[in-house]
This record gives C-alpha cells, sequence and structure tokens, in this order.
C-alpha cells in the first residue's frame, strides 16, 4: 500500500523535515556580528557559537517516526496514532525554533532577528500528517465498512 495518497503526503514531509536539518531557521545581526540559526546550533561565519543537540535530535526523531508511519501500512490504527505523535513534535519544534530564537537574542543582546521561510516547514509538514491522518481514518472506515457486508 506504499501508492496511497497518504504515503505520498508522509514522504513529502519527510522530504521537508529533511531540508530543515540544512536551511537555516533565522537570521541574527548585531553591530559586531551576524549569525545564522541552523538546527544544528548557531553559526556566524562557519563558527558555532551555540549547538542545539536537543532540536536536531527532535528533528532526526521526526524524520524516522514519518519513515516508520509510511511502512507500517498494514496497522492503520498504529498509523493514526503515530501521524498525531508528529503533528504534536512538529508543533514543538515550532515552540522549540521560537524558544532558541529569543534565547539567543538575549543571551547575546541581538539588535535584529528575521525568520527565514524555513521556519514554515514544520507547519507544513503537520498539515501533511493531519492531511494523512484523515487518509488513512478513511481506509480504516471503508475495511470497517467492507467487514460488515460479509
Amino acid at each position: 500500500m506504499i501508492q496511497r495518497i497518504q504515503s505520498v503526503y508522509l514522504f513529502v514531509a519527510v522530504i521537508l523535515q529533511a531540508l530543515i536539518l540544512f536551511l537555516p531557521v533565522s537570521h541574527f545581526s548585531s553591530t559586531n556580528m551576524t549569525a545564522d540559526m541552523f538546527v544544528s546550533g548557531f553559526v556566524n561565519n562557519e563558527t558555532v557559537y551555540l549547538t542545539s543537540n536537543p532540536l536536531l535530535v527532535l528533528s532526526l526523531i521526526i524524520i524516522l517516526i514519518s519513515l516508520v508511519t509510511v511502512f507500517s501500512f498494514k496497522k492503520r490504527i498504529f498509523q493514526m496514532r503515530l501521524c498525531i505523535f508528529n503533528i504534536i513534535l512538529n508543533l514543538g519544534l515550532i515552540g522549540f525554533f521560537v524558544f532558541l530564537v529569543y534565547y539567543f537574542s538575549n543571551m547575546f543582546s541581538v539588535q535584529c532577528h528575521s525568520y527565514t521561510w524555513a521556519i514554515i516547514l514544520p507547519a507544513i509538514s503537520a498539515v501533511l500528517h493531519s492531511l494523512a491522518f484523515r487518509s488513512i481514518r478513511n481506509d480504516e472506515n471503508l475495511v470497517k465498512s467492507q467487514d460488515r457486508l460479509r
């Protein structure tokens, strides 16, 4: 059942989560420095100021759970639970991004910070997981309706 629409949603979510690993999420500027926030940490001219290992681990967990969700197509209830769990993790990832931006801004007294377009990728991933959840639920309802006819 890899060819189902929910598998497409989940594969696109995996690709978006993988993009988050390589794109800057926020840009900081001050009178004496500029830095970019990546999932792995805060980078200024290839020098890492502050590492963010929990953020990296959370992103990798989301990717892993999405892949497990794709390949557990015979267990639809389990797939639905993993989709809900991934939605919660993606929203937590966004919250963690915002927390780290303000923490870094206060720690280094940054005058200006801006988010890049990569900050919306976890939100898009959460929407794709909710669409996958809805498709999986429709498949489960279809199977249950077929069982009643027998």
